[in-house]
Order: C-alpha cells, then sequence, then structure tokens
C-alpha cells in the first residue's frame, strides 16, 4: 500500500463526498486478522506500550479503567505488565477481538462484548481509555458526541484519555488522505478515519464544559509522531 497525501484523483474525489460512519468500519475489524493488527502496533512501534508508560502515572492509584474499543488487548495487557490492581474492563464491538480478548483476559478483566455507542454504563469508573487513534475512528461530525460519551462513564475528578496520531502524519495503512480523512482499502475491508488536531479536542472539551486538558506530544518506538489527549472533569 502506498501512504499518499494525494493519491489517485478517484480516492480524492471519493474523500471530497464521503459520508461515512463509524459503523462502516465494523466489517474491516471483524476480518482483519489478530496477528495483521498486531503486526500494525509493532510497525507504529507501540506495541510494547510506550503510550502506557506515559500515563501510567495518572491510572496506577485508580481503582477502575474502562477501554473503549481494546481490539487484540495491547492496552490490558500492558498495563497488567506495570502492575495495575484495579479493577479493568474493555468494550470491544468485534467478535472476532472480543473472542480473542476473552480467551486471554477473562480471568484479568472484565471484557465487554458491545457498542460503546449504544451501551449503558451500570457502574462509573475513574478512567476511560481511548488509545491508539480510536477517537479517529468516527467522523468529525461524531467525535464530539463520542467524547461526551465517553465523560457519562466517569465519576468525579475522573479523566478521559484519548491518544491520536499528530494531525499532519499518515497512518501507516492508509493508502490515501486528505485534510486529516483517511481511507484504508485493503484485503479485508475499507477503513475511514479523521484524525482531530489540538485545537478540535480543545474545542470538543470547552463545548462539554472541560476546562482541565493537557495535551502529552510523544513519539513511539518507530519514531512516530503522537498525542496523548487528557481531559479531567
Amino acid at each position: 500500500m502506498s501512504n499518499s497525501q494525494t493519491g489517485d484523483n478517484t480516492d480524492l474525489e471519493c474523500i471530497r463526498s464521503l459520508n461515512w460512519k463509524n459503523r462502516d468500519n465494523i466489517n474491516y475489524y471483524e476480518n482483519i486478522p489478530v496477528d495483521v493488527l498486531r503486526e500494525l502496533a509493532i510497525m507504529g512501534g507501540l506495541e510494547t506500550g510506550c503510550d502506557i508508560d506515559l500515563i501510567y502515572e495518572y491510572i496506577a492509584t485508580k481503582t477502575s479503567i474502562l477501554e473503549v474499543g481494546a481490539a487484540y488487548g495491547r492496552v490490558i495487557r500492558n498495563i497488567l505488565e506495570r502492575g495495575y490492581s484495579g479493577k479493568l474492563c474493555a468494550i470491544e464491538r468485534s467478535a472476532n477481538f472480543y473472542k480473542h480478548l476473552f480467551a486471554q483476559f477473562c480471568d484479568k478483566a472484565h471484557i465487554i462484548h458491545a457498542d460503546f455507542e449504544s451501551l449503558q454504563p451500570s457502574k462509573k469508573v475513574d478512567i476511560v481509555l481511548s488509545m491508539w487513534s480510536g477517537i479517529s475512528e468516527f467522523p468529525k461530525e461524531q467525535q464530539l458526541a463520542i467524547i461526551k460519551k465517553m465523560l457519562s462513564w466517569l465519576k468525579p475528578n475522573g479523566l478521559a484519555i484519548l491518544d491520536t496520531i499528530s494531525r499532519t502524519l499518515i497512518p501507516k495503512n492508509v493508502t490515501v488522505c486528505k485534510n486529516q480523512t483517511y481511507i484504508v482499502h485493503s484485503e479485508y475491508g475499507t477503513a475511514y478515519g479523521y484524525t482531530p488536531s489540538n485545537e478540535e479536542i480543545d474545542e470538543y472539551a470547552k463545548q462539554l464544559g472541560i476546562k482541565n486538558i493537557r495535551h502529552i506530544n510523544y513519539k513511539t518506538t518507530a519514531g512516530r509522531d503522537r498525542v496523548l489527549h487528557i481531559l479531567s472533569i
């Protein structure tokens, strides 16, 4: 695959006319094998948990964490390996990855097979995590509502932590990218994304009444520029 900022005219016209939603990514994640997604994490320099190292000080003493979109369990594993002893929950919509997560972590974490958009919390948590560009898998028009949903799961003084690539960076597996919107064409299907800028995250926070927000710029072990956004209610 080529990581093209311009792409061919057909793809660019497609991006200009896109009206995609997060649900359009479902088939891609049902079809992509666990090992292929893990290899993408390795290529991006995230497999060993450099992002978790940066936020572990925030989560180490908290009693409950919810991860949204746990995929193959990279975040769960890295949190547990660092000695976390609180309650760890993870939501995963894909049946493909839910089966893998349950087999690997059912004795260490509460794994929920559900769509986060429609799920209502039975108990609130100290921290909600959306790592590895999870928020980017929603179009700009949906991102405010998704962050609002994440905040609704939090206890007083809770934290929502989101991870994105740098706005100017192109994801490793992308075939075409234009103005922060990108398309992944692969043998497993098509997926779409939109990378929000720090300023857009700030604007979402402002609209939601969040005054305490921090952006942590970092590089992965593969030298990729990423940002951690920490929102405190």
